[in-house]
């Protein structure tokens, strides 16, 4: 599956927008005639691993519209339509109770209008596309034959259908995800068997910066969005599961490909899972005493981790109302003399039963079972406990299957839980975990490829996907420059660790090194008209391979390509040179005009300044170079007495070179 065309009649900044991510194919869209264009480019080479379908950049300044566009193509559905943002209905307020009858509607309109061309390859010798949107009747017309379900999709805020195409006119073949077998007059399917085309298809997009009026909590389930035939998923660009971060460590550690790569190249990293320890130590009222005083090191440094928990979860996570209750159960049972670490364990699961009788069933059930799986792992032979922390080695031969217990149910279990059930929080921000000797930018990528992997390649979310969109919001914002560069290249490597996957990725960035690695053809340039609205434009400069300061003149990311200071200091120097009109402000002496010149960086400027400063200031310079030597010797005789030849003469000699090589001397003075 591939992305290949998006016509937009209308959505937010857009209006009759065309937008071709694909250099396999020239499409065009003829509102007037209700037509769409489909033509093959013959000349196209994909360039890339044959499990990638294509890699396609977004590229504008900021607020032209490019997270539009993202939102666009990975939103889900139910996102969409937030606060009527795609379609809205008004009813008549009849003063009926009971159900809604079509004449009871006032009003209809549809706020936004868009389709989108996908290309499926060739199946049962048929080249076959993915016609999808929404409002259905109002592109109707490109549509030449039948379709047994228009009614169905007439009634939704979207279709998706599976067409051929044939001289402007795409042709019905069937729903993506449908039942063979008959319909009823009225578009339902009613029997048959179901085909799975659009079970193994999926749009993920992956973006941190995500509008509270658009997205909340339920826009991250896990879940693929069940609504329409290619489902939707939204992702953070970092990922919540530690045990995905410590796979991907591992992986790397294992499979360096590069030796000159200094990304995670030290042989060992510690996994510290830092806890909040003796938080009411100095606290008078505390509901029970230490109750490991006679336990050995090992034993006494578990009890007093679980006995932080069970403090903290007393006093933060359950609500005043049961407190109370438990406050006086407790005070019977915690006057115990423990004499053994398992005398405090079943102590410390006793206090957690109280802790928990009084609210709901399930929850209940569930802080149980987690609290019984904390301790536990506490016994994991590979881990140590210090007085504030759970250590963990890694080295290139740690077996993920010896901590990951230990990785799911202190760090991972908590977000499984209301990610994936919507259930209880139990540890919430009880543990804090990082990894020592990571730099920020390497935990930051390894965050980002964590958050791929468990998208791709965790069953929980991708079930049976073998065709995926991957959309990325900006990955480069937290990224160092080589990093940037690297990118594509290794996404890439990384996407062929999936093996019976395809991908098609697309990009929206302000790095000119990401672009540098995409075909010019697969860049979407956006600029915003004077009306506001998002225009799309043809790149006009061959990105594949090119020098990045030529990918920046382009003005699509930035007037300039030096520093704003710098160019207000040369924009005076420049002024000073030619003698233009200036105000006190601007003026600058020569000796700074000088010392900013012997500075610039870039050659070919330097050089034309150096050129005019000499035009400028060329007697003088001769006059002070001169002075300069002859000062220079006169303090040489005067420390010399002994020179041979008499200062005078080499001075007159001096004095002859400079007359005789003035146009070559005024450069040797600047340099």
């Amino acid at each position: 599956m591939e992305l290949i065309y998006i016509y937009i009649d209308k959505y937010r900044n857009y209006e009759n927008t065309e937008l071709s991510f694909s250099g396999k194919f020239d499409v065009h869209y003829d509102e007037e005639n209700s037509k769409i264009y489909i033509n093959h480019n013959e000349q196209y080479k994909n360039i890339y691993p044959s499990y990638i379908n294509n890699i396609n950049a977004v590229v504008g300044r900021n607020s032209v519209g490019k997270t539009n566009l993202m939102d666009l193509i990975g939103m889900k559905i139910d996102d969409r339509n937030k606060n009527h943002s795609e379609y809205e209905l008004k009813f008549k307020n009849t003063g009926r109770l009971g159900n809604i009858y079509p004449d009871d509607v006032e009003f209809e309109k549809w706020h936004t209008q868009y389709f989108m061309i996908y290309y499926l390859g060739i199946k049962d010798g048929e080249e076959l596309f993915c016609f999808e949107g929404n409002n259905l009747e109002h592109f109707r017309g490109v549509i030449n034959t039948e379709i047994p379900s228009e009614n169905y999709y007439n009634s939704k805020l979207w279709f998706s259908i599976i067409c051929t195409y044939y001289d402007g006119k795409l042709y019905y073949r069937y729903d993506l995800n449908m039942r063979l077998g008959d319909y009823e007059i009225n578009g339902f399917n009613i029997s048959g068997d179901y085909r799975t085309e659009g079970d193994k298809l999926a749009i993920i997009s992956f973006r941190d910066n995500l509008n509270s009026e658009i997205y909340d909590r339920i826009s991250l389930r896990p879940q693929d969005d069940y609504k329409i035939a290619i489902p939707r998923r939204v992702a953070r660009l970092q990922s919540h599961l530690w045990s995905k971060k410590i796979d991907i460590l591992l992986m790397l550690m294992n499979h360096k490909e590069n030796q000159e790569d200094k990304m995670y190249s030290d042989e060992e990293y510690k996994i510290v899972i830092k806890y909040k320890e003796d938080i009411f130590s100095v606290s008078e009222d505390r509901p029970f005493r230490e109750i490991y005083s006679q336990l050995g090191t090992a034993d006494y440094l578990k009890g007093r981790l679980i006995e932080s928990f069970i403090n903290y979860f007393y006093n933060f996570q359950l609500e005043n109302k049961h407190q109370n209750h438990a406050i006086m159960q407790l005070k019977n049972i915690i006057s115990n003399e423990i004499k053994s670490y398992k005398e405090a364990v079943a102590l410390y699961k006793m206090i957690i039963v109280i802790l928990t009788q009084d609210i709901d069933k399930d929850a209940a059930n569930l802080i149980r079972k987690e609290f019984s799986e904390f301790i536990d792992v506490l016994d994991n032979k590979y881990i140590t406990i210090t007085k504030s922390a759970i250590e963990i080695r890694l080295t290139k031969n740690t077996k993920i299957n010896n901590i990951k217990l230990v990785i799911d149910v202190l760090l991972d279990s908590d977000y499984k839980n209301y990610m994936f059930k919507e259930m209880f929080v139990v540890f919430s921000d009880f543990f804090d975990c990082n990894i020592q000797h990571l730099s920020d930018g390497e935990l930051y990528n390894l965050g980002m490829y964590a958050s791929i992997f468990e998208q791709i390649g965790d069953n929980d979310f991708t079930g049976g996907k073998e065709e995926l969109i991957l959309v990325f919001d900006e990955p480069e914002m937290n990224m160092h420059p080589e990093m940037a560069r690297n990118f594509i290249n290794d996404l890439i490597k990384f996407l062929g660790h999936f093996e019976d996957k395809k991908f098609q990725i697309i990009i929206s960035t302000h790095s000119p090194f990401i672009l540098s690695d995409i075909i010019q053809d697969n860049i979407l340039l956006l600029n915003k008209n004077n009306n506001g609205a998002c225009d799309v434009q043809h790149c006009n400069i061959s990105t594949f391979g090119a020098n990045i300061h030529d990918i920046l003149s382009n003005n699509f990311f930035m007037d300039y390509t030096v520093g704003e200071y710098s160019k207000s200091i040369l924009d005076k120097v420049i002024k000073n040179l030619l003698d233009e009109k200036q105000n006190d402000k601007e003026l600058i002496d020569k000796e700074t005009i000088r010392y900013v010149i012997s500075n610039i960086g870039e050659p070919i400027l330097k050089r034309k300044l150096k050129i005019e400063f000499e035009k400028k200031y060329s007697e003088q310079s001769d006059i002070d170079y001169k002075n300069e030597i002859i000062k220079l010797l006169k303090d040489m005789k005067a420390s010399h007495n002994d020179t041979d030849r008499d200062i005078s003469e080499i001075i007159a000699e001096i004095n002859n070179i400079l007359e005789n090589n003035k146009d070559n001397l005024n450069g040797d003075i600047n340099e």
